[in-house]
């Protein structure tokens, strides 16, 4: 949070701080710091994939955001498995 204080507000700060806070299961403020980081930089697929994981547990509590997971899919390639896993979660969260 020091970096922020200091205005320290890069990608690269707000994926870390994403990450950090998806690990510690507070996915409101995982949520606020990979979104940030999303608009950022909307292609890189490990922050996605973070912020699409996230987002599915806040599907399975009622507040998520189905935008992120449909980026989620197209940036994910076109594997098959990964596909199917994604919709089996989407699946299971509604």
């Amino acid at each position: 949070m020091k970096c922020l204080d200091r205005n320290f507000t890069s990608f690269q700060v707000y994926k870390n701080l994403g990450i950090a806070y998806y690990r510690l299961k507070r996915l409101w403020y995982t949520k606020i710091f990979l979104e940030k980081a999303y608009y950022i930089d909307s292609l890189d697929v490990n922050n996605v994939e973070f912020l699409s994981s996230g987002l599915l547990k806040f599907l399975l509590q009622g507040i998520g955001d189905i935008f992120i997971m449909k980026k989620y899919i197209e940036l994910s390639g076109f594997d098959i498995k990964r596909y199917s896993e994604v919709y089996q979660n989407l699946y299971d969260a509604l």
